[in-house]
């Protein structure tokens, strides 16, 4: 799946809302997926340039966690003993 950068992302959004297709066809006319597209024009309408920029960096758990996950990893395996949540 290709990712795209910010500047792509406002492309589409711009001839998207230049078109009169639907987000389906126009996505699929385009090659990309109908979510990221409904996505992307969620964002903007909340948050403008903003709601669309690529993220840097996964943020879906902290750092802390992940390391005590790795470090988990490292000194037990694959055993599953010890649950993490979020």
């Amino acid at each position: 799946m290709p990712s795209y950068s910010t500047l792509d992302r406002l492309y589409f959004l711009s001839c998207y809302q230049d078109s009169d297709l639907s987000i389906k066809v126009f996505a699929d006319y385009n090659g990309i997926h109908d979510g990221s597209l409904r996505r992307w024009i969620k964002g903007f309408l909340q948050e403008g340039v903003l709601g669309v920029r690529r993220s840097a960096t996964n943020r879906r758990y902290s750092i802390d966690l992940k390391v005590a996950a790795v470090v988990d990893y490292q000194d037990n395996g694959l055993s599953g003993s010890v649950k993490y949540f979020v």
